[in-house]
């Protein structure tokens, strides 16, 4: 992670996303139908076969599907037509009927053990790795079906870091593998890696107790998720070490690990087994709900793709039903893993089945928000006239897209009564943090023409980040210092678009140390002012930002909307609402409100898609 100081950091979280772009058209909807499993009990064979608890699941390049079958302590492989065949582990039912018991033997086929398998992964070569969970150790499956242990060893539960012969392990869950065949593990000793050469390492302080891991690699590296006691954890690339985790909490967390924002705690739910999709949305079941989720570690969104739209539950939602995804039912689904049409396949334990949840529109509203083309792989249509919203991070922080500033200014741009047939009007958010960075993307803007109207989200962490980059202290706040330079940095902006027929429009809004001492408290309780001074709020003079910040974008001949009366307006009503969170002087949903409305009626006034058709 970047390193910035405090108030920087606050107000500008790097993120580096990927997926597909926000479009209200699109619906994160999946259909879930049975692809293998009689849902008999059983561990029989054959187009009917059965299954006694699949847990794991994984899909190699040739699309072989394969389960470890937990209850039944064997490996099973699913053929296209849904066909299972046994390829490793064997035994016989124990005097319950219900559950083979587990033992260690390595051997060719039925002759070995397991003792429950769980996670589960397949290198490039073929080979197939399981993470023996009783046995504490890794076992490698050939293509002839030899098994053998690959590291880790039953005799000893500890961990120890060296060459895989050497290395132990603590009841072994998850298995991912990534696109240079390491190996990672969760244990519960932590994430561990296994390189292509055999040598174990554990990542240092990636989950508590951890016992699921998924990963993704995307063009700047491999991004980690452990699933652990607590919640979600997600690494980014190139970070080695917590600081630049993003950590998201279930309930059942202590105090100070779970996440709060202006929306309250968001529920995780209770996250088993993992599946990432992109650098920044993971997959996971949750057995308690019986419901498979998503989770954006970027602004925190969740959503239950498939599964009850219930918060907790302990079995009571469990059933098996196929069907669209808020009718499908699971039964303590598990492991998860990429179709390959895209979608996700599911072990479900409870009903003894393997399901497919089929391809779904990954509605990332916060692609690319720092990328040089916000938007540009989305593959727009030629009718789409596009607007890019830029701004620090009350562009996105704290937000689903719905709530977002401009998931509602879409909406209420929406439908478009003086736009041409077949248009379609789509806000695209981007992050940029000075004025300098607002110009390179005009420069953009002019030069792809793929940005039809560029609005500008300016306040005054904007304006202290553009003529005060180090933040070492505070800017000095009076008009002298700063006017002139915005005025000069927006005229050239609005000039440059004006040139090539794009709108511009200025959005001028309070940050919350400009609004009362109400909004502002929780900045003196936060931190030590002596180690930041440059985000004391409380005893630095505040002179009228807002008139002089105002008349600097009318100096500059950019349109403006001037959203201060309105928060005024706000902050002194009798039935006051909250413009930013009591937990960061991020927005309220309330606050965006205010901003998507205002603009929305001014882009309504302008009408940019009339000019841009030749209406």
């Amino acid at each position: 992670m970047r390193a910035f100081p405090v108030a920087v950091l606050l107000l500008m979280v790097p993120v580096c996303a990927a997926g597909a772009q926000p479009n209200r058209a699109l619906r994160e909807v999946s259909v879930v139908r049975t692809v293998s499993g009689s849902g008999a009990e059983g561990f029989q064979d054959g187009p009917h076969g059965s299954f006694l608890m699949p847990m794991g699941i994984a899909r190699d390049a040739a699309g072989n599907v394969y389960v470890t079958d937990a209850g039944a302590q064997r490996i099973r492989r699913i053929a296209s037509d849904g066909t299972i065949v046994t390829i490793a582990g064997g035994g016989e039912l124990n005097e319950s009927g219900t559950w083979v018991t587990g033992s260690y033997r390595d051997g060719l086929g039925a002759r070995a053990r397991f003792n429950r398998p769980a996670g589960i992964a397949v290198r490039r070569d073929g080979d197939i790795y399981v993470a023996d969970t009783f046995n504490h150790c890794i076992r490698r499956i050939t293509a002839q079906g030899l098994v053998s242990t690959y590291a880790g060893s039953p005799e000893e539960e500890a961990q120890v870091d060296g060459p895989r012969t050497l290395a132990r392990f603590v009841k072994p869950t998850g298995l991912a593998v990534d696109a240079d065949d390491n190996l990672y593990v969760a244990d519960l000793s932590g994430i561990r890696k296994i390189d292509r050469g055999g040598n174990t390492t554990t990542l240092p302080s990636l989950g508590v107790k951890p016992y699921a891991v998924a990963v993704f690699n995307g063009p700047i590296g491999t991004t980690i998720f452990a699933g652990d006691r607590y919640g979600i954890v997600g690494r980014p690339p190139r970070v080695n070490d917590p600081s630049g985790d993003r950590r998201f909490a279930s309930a059942n967390a202590p105090q100070g690990t779970t996440i709060l924002d202006t929306n309250g705690n968001r529920p995780l739910g209770n996250p088993a087994f993992l599946a990432a999709l992109d650098e920044n949305t993971v997959a996971y079941s949750d057995v308690r709900t019986n419901t498979i989720r998503l989770l954006e570690i970027v602004s925190g969104e969740t959503k239950i793709v498939a599964g009850p739209p219930a918060e907790d539950a302990s079995g009571n939602t469990g059933g098996y039903r196929d069907g669209p995804g808020n009718v499908a039912r699971f039964l303590a689904p598990m492991g998860l893993a990429r179709s390959g049409d895209g979608g996700l396949l599911v072990a479900d334990g409870g009903n003894r089945r393997v399901r497919q949840l089929s391809r779904f529109d990954r509605v990332d509203p916060w692609d690319n928000l720092e990328d040089p083309y916000p938007g540009i792989g989305a593959n727009p249509g030629k009718d789409e006239f596009r607007i890019i919203y830029a701004g620090n991070s009350y562009v996105w922080y704290d937000t689903y897209w719905d709530d977002s500033i401009e998931g509602l200014l879409q909406s209420n741009l929406y439908p478009c009564t003086s736009c041409a047939p077949q248009t379609r009007l789509r806000v695209i958010p981007a992050i940029r943090y000075s004025l300098a960075q607002i110009q390179a993307l005009a420069d953009v803007a002019v030069r792809t023409g793929f940005y039809r109207a560029v609005v500008l989200d300016l306040n005054w962490a904007m304006v202290e980040t553009s003529f005060n980059p180090d933040m070492h202290v505070q800017l000095d706040q009076h008009p002298e210092v700063w006017k002139d330079g915005v005025t000069r940095a927006l005229a050239g902006i609005n000039a440059k678009l004006a040139s090539a027929h794009i709108a511009f429009l200025v959005v001028s809004h309070p940050t919350p140390f400009e609004m009362s001492p109400v909004e502002s408290a929780w900045f003196t309780f936060a931190y030590e002012t002596k180690k930041n001074d440059h985000i004391r709020s409380d005893t630095a003079p505040v002179p009228q930002i807002g008139p002089a910040l105002n008349e600097a974008v009318q100096k500059s001949g950019a349109p403006l909307v001037n959203v201060w009366p309105r928060f005024y307006a706000a902050e002194r009503s009798a039935m006051r609402r909250p413009l930013f969170g009591g937990g960061d002087f991020h927005l309220t949903q309330y606050g965006r409100e205010l901003i998507a409305a205002a603009v929305a009626a001014r882009l309504k006034e302008m009408k940019p898609w009339a000019q841009a058709s030749g209406q």
